[in-house]
């Protein structure tokens, strides 16, 4: 029974994606992909915990996360769309093909301690907290995405984003030095508090944007780094 368990936690995440996008319920979306994403961090786990590891439970998993982490925020997002005729459709498969192209590349990749381009589970989170913060008001979010500049902008950033060619930090090895620790509490205190004093959608929003701009920055430092040991050589 243990082999199958890493299978079941991700049947179960293809499950809700496609409960959440036949719903159509935008609040119900946002927790879904929230769920899911945990799933996703298990089936891993578990595979690794019982030695379960397959090539099928691999492209399984691939399949699962195109359907909750692509096509749910990309239904969802679709109902947003200001736009009329054919673009009404184009943005959000933007959604839909950037989480397919990045996990049919992951599937390519041989696994490191970080990943290259931004991983399909931080983008779909990004739009959880897009969904969160749907309808409420005074949120920034809700007028950006009513506007058509900012409709397109959104799915196209994270389209480039998830095939971009730039390495995004990886908080699944273990940590092993206090400078291991610093990005992470950084994401977590700034989540605690934009969640306490503003409101969850809007704390999911800004720790993704603030885990892509913390992984250009660890880019910056190591090229840096590089480059002054080339000097020295």
């Amino acid at each position: 029974m243990k082999r199958y368990t890493p299978s079941i936690l991700t049947s179960l995440n293809l499950i809700l994606g496609f409960v959440g996008i036949v719903d159509r319920n935008i609040q119900t979306a946002a927790l879904i992909i929230l769920v899911c994403i945990i799933l996703d961090v298990f089936d891993g786990r578990a595979a690794r915990h019982f030695k379960a590891q397959s090539d099928m439970g691999k492209e399984l998993d691939s399949l699962a996360d195109l359907v909750s982490f692509g096509v749910l925020p990309a239904t969802i997002y679709f109902t947003f769309s200001p736009l009329g005729g054919v673009l009404t459709y184009v943005f959000p498969a933007l959604i839909v093909l950037g989480s397919a192209l990045r996990l049919a590349k992951f599937n390519t990749l041989s696994h490191s301690d970080y990943f290259m381009g931004l991983p399909t589970p931080a983008s779909a989170l990004f739009f959880s907290g897009l969904f969160f913060s749907r309808g409420l008001e005074n949120d920034f979010t809700n007028e950006w995405i009513t506007q058509p500049v900012g409709y397109v902008l959104i799915p196209l950033f994270f389209f480039i984003m998830m095939l971009a060619p730039v390495r995004m930090m990886s908080f699944k090895g273990k940590l092993t030095s206090r400078k291991d620790y610093v990005y992470p509490l950084i994401l977590l205190g700034v989540f605690i508090i934009t969640w306490v004093f503003v409101h969850i959608g809007l704390a999911i929003q800004i720790s993704v944007m603030l885990y892509i701009v913390m992984s250009f920055v660890q880019n910056f430092f190591r090229l840096e780094s590089v480059q002054k040991k080339g000097k020295h050589i």
